[in-house]
């Protein structure tokens, strides 16, 4: 009997491997049938520690995909397992598993206490690499929050990292985000002059549909509405042509273009687009987006002088507060008085 369990975990450890190689390689659905092969043969031989990084694989698969709630599911009764016998790098990664839930959930509070523990677990435990994502996840809900002079920090110490141990795609990822935070700081000339050459240099589906929506984001903000047409439509373009093309980006990538579309007076078109990120948000569970297409509903109203205006601005900057988005709450409450 020990013998034949050695050799079927010997098949956990192969169709494991070969999971990771599938989702690597961006095939979702072989990877996780040979995730679910491998959890139901460690469930027959009782590999406790096995069976919850297996159920954590699944569970990142479902994230990607953004199916949270199974994802929240699997991710605690992994987290349950792991409990009994973790070490602190074990810790921190589900520390930044769960805190990514709680995020999409608008639970920015909880999530960045849980991020600021598996950062400062993972100063003395990870790799460059591995404190690079905690510290952008980290900076990004911070930006939410409407901290902008500490994700410009957080930002710039990830940049440093990245130049002296990443790869280019990170150097990239890092430039491309200095540039956004520009744009939040209200300076959209300067972040248009970074992003343009980041726009040369992407590659692939989501850099593509990412630097083009920001991009028309930083001309809209200018006033260049034709120009951040333009720069939608690629975005639009490769998402719609693209059926692996990330989910989310995709639904932020309708949302600028709701915004873009309002400007040019297409108020269906702005219309559409933004009740779909909007079915789309609610359906995922994703809240930072969701409570961004119902901004967008209400600067859509009030450019078409819809009584309802007010009344929309007022309920997204009640729950904007109540969530702690307060750069949404601040262009709410704004929106509210032009449309009285």
């Amino acid at each position: 009997m020990e013998r034949q369990n050695g050799d079927r975990k010997h098949l956990v450890q192969s169709l494991d491997s070969l999971g990771r190689i599938e989702r690597d390689q961006r095939k979702p659905a072989q990877a996780r049938a040979a995730f679910t092969e491998a959890l139901a043969v460690v469930g027959e031989i009782g590999w406790v520690s096995q069976k919850a990084v297996l159920l954590s694989r699944l569970a990142d698969l479902d994230r990607r995909a953004a199916d949270l709630g199974s994802a929240r599911k699997q991710y605690q009764e992994s987290t349950a397992i792991a409990q009994e016998a973790e070490g602190p790098r074990e810790r921190a990664v589900r520390l930044d598993n769960q805190a990514r839930i709680l995020a999409r959930d608008g639970d920015l509070a909880g999530a960045r206490r849980m991020y600021e523990e598996a950062l400062a677990l993972k100063r003395t435990v990870a790799s460059p690499a591995s404190r690079r994502m905690t510290t952008e996840l980290l900076a990004t809900l911070v930006e939410h929050q409407g901290d902008l002079r500490e994700a410009r920090r957080m930002r710039t110490e990830f940049c440093e990292s990245a130049r002296s141990s990443g790869t280019p795609r990170t150097v990239w990822s890092c430039e491309l985000n200095l540039a956004s935070l520009s744009l939040l700081e209200g300076d959209a000339e300067a972040a248009l002059r970074a992003l343009l050459p980041l726009g040369e240099r992407a590659s692939g589906t989501s850099e593509v549909a990412l630097v083009n929506r920001k991009i028309a984001a930083a001309r809209r903000a200018m006033g260049q509405i034709e120009e951040a047409a333009r720069a939608i439509g690629r975005s639009l373009d490769v998402c719609a042509a693209d059926p692996d093309a990330p989910a989310v980006e995709c639904l932020r990538v309708k949302i600028e273009a709701a915004r873009v579309a309002n400007e040019r007076g297409q108020t269906a078109e702005a219309t559409l687009k933004a009740d779909q990120a909007l079915a789309e948000a609610g359906r995922n569970q994703i809240m930072a987006y969701a409570l961004e297409a119902r901004l967008v509903q209400a600067e859509i109203a009030v450019k078409a002088k819809d009584p309802a205006a007010v009344r929309k601005s007022e309920e997204v900057a009640r729950d904007a507060d109540r969530m702690g988005f307060k750069p949404i709450a601040l262009a709410a409450r704004k929106l509210k008085l032009v449309a009285k």
